[in-house]
């Protein structure tokens, strides 16, 4: 969805949203609803149920459309489009445009709602360069980590009817899982001197293994993190649903802490001298090993909460890793190698892109899109925004 959202204001009660199987995605929140079928069921869905559209002539281009229920008499509820962005307007004004003041605040909206999708894009890039930059190790599997994740954490919630208990347990197993392939998998072809391909066709297979095994236990399909409908809180003429504000309070705390971490304690400085030089920091007697299995553990553990920020927000199936993971990678190669702000500043780019490209075009373009806006970044800033510069002795 690109973290464009676009909600609709529901007071027909006699009316639900088609079945989550008839749109390629959606979010039903409380008084708001976000479709993305095709316009023809539009069509269909509501007129069997006595609303009428008036309004469903948008740019067919445009995957996103927004309908306001408004009760036009007892016992008869009227679907208008007063919150298109193109189109027909109110009830009884076919035709007739939104005015500027509409279309800057639904820019807006399109805007926050970008950044703070770019959030958990942001949170497993991050993962991924905690990873890479240390130990070398194009980490494939987070992907499928990503994916395990958020049916591990409902499977527990399903079962001890605890979220408080679900989301911690999820969060360990994510991390638990990262560990594990450092420890059988990645150290392993490390000792013997494997090369980087050997390690990234390994974390593939990891990743698949996770995918099918997904897929076996659970089923291939698409759920929600969450129980009922999604509240909405209005800010003015914008307004978040509780998803959002979960994910940018926990996105935004989590950047805090790893500062935090990185800067005032004794194992950030050592994580950052054997992302510089490995050897070096090896040759003074620090534990190589231990501060690789904490780097993987700890990328488990982001990616696991950038896992379940989507799954509450959009929801999640068994095909969901390793799209989530090409932006991780494309966002951490836009913020620049050898610099752990970069990937979060890169996630944030890219889904503010991604979000502008949907709003703006459509949505089919926003792939297209996010190449295009690596491409060009790269040949500006061959290394990314936030290259750190090596050190000689270091690249010699």
């Amino acid at each position: 969805m690109s973290g464009v959202r676009r909600r609709v204001q529901s007071r027909c009660p006699g009316v639900r949203a088609p079945s989550p199987n008839s749109y390629r995605s959606g979010i039903c929140n409380d008084g708001f609803v976000l479709f993305q079928p095709p316009h023809a069921l539009f069509q269909q869905h509501f007129s069997r149920r006595g609303c009428h559209p008036p309004c469903i002539s948008v740019v067919s281009a445009r995957p996103y459309a927004i309908f306001q229920f408004l009760p036009s008499a007892p016992g008869r509820d009227t679907l208008s489009c007063d919150s298109l962005h193109r189109g027909p307007g109110r009830p009884g004004h076919a035709g007739c445009a939104p005015d500027a003041d509409w279309v800057d605040m639904q820019g807006l909206q399109a805007i926050l709602d970008g950044v703070i999708a770019g959030m958990p894009v942001a949170l497993l890039a991050l993962a991924f360069t905690i990873v890479y930059m240390p130990a070398r190790v194009f980490f494939v599997a987070l992907g499928g980590i990503y994916v395990a994740v958020p049916y591990i954490t409902k499977a527990v919630a399903d079962q001890t009817g605890w979220w408080a208990l679900a989301v911690p347990a999820g969060l360990l197993c994510g991390s638990f899982i990262a560990a594990l392939c450092e420890l059988l998998n990645h150290r392993l072809l490390a000792l013997r001197g494997a090369s980087p391909g050997a390690h990234l066709v390994s974390s593939l297979g990891i990743y698949m293994v996770l995918v099918q095994a997904v897929a076996l236990i659970w089923g291939n399909d698409t759920q929600v993190l969450r129980q009922g409908l999604d509240h909405v809180f209005p800010m003015g003429p914008l307004s978040l649903a509780t998803s959002q504000v979960i994910s940018m309070a926990v996105s935004c705390t989590t950047f805090i802490l790893f500062w935090i971490w990185l800067r005032a304690t004794t194992t950030g400085p050592k994580m950052r001298a054997m992302a510089d030089n490995p050897r070096e920091l090896a040759i003074r007697g620090f534990n190589i090993h231990r501060l690789r299995l904490l780097a993987f553990a700890f990328a488990g553990l982001l990616a696991s909460g950038a896992a379940l920020l989507t799954a509450r927000d959009v929801g999640f199936d068994p095909n969901c890793g390793l799209p989530a993971l090409l932006l991780a990678v494309v966002a951490s190669i836009i913020g620049g190698r050898g610099s752990f702000a970069g990937p979060i500043v890169g996630g944030l780019i890219l889904a503010l892109a991604r979000s502008a490209t949907a709003w703006f075009l459509a949505a089919q373009w926003t792939e297209a899109a996010t190449f295009a806006l690596l491409v060009g970044i790269l040949y500006v800033r061959p290394n990314g925004l936030f290259a750190a510069r090596g050190r000689l002795e270091a690249t010699a």
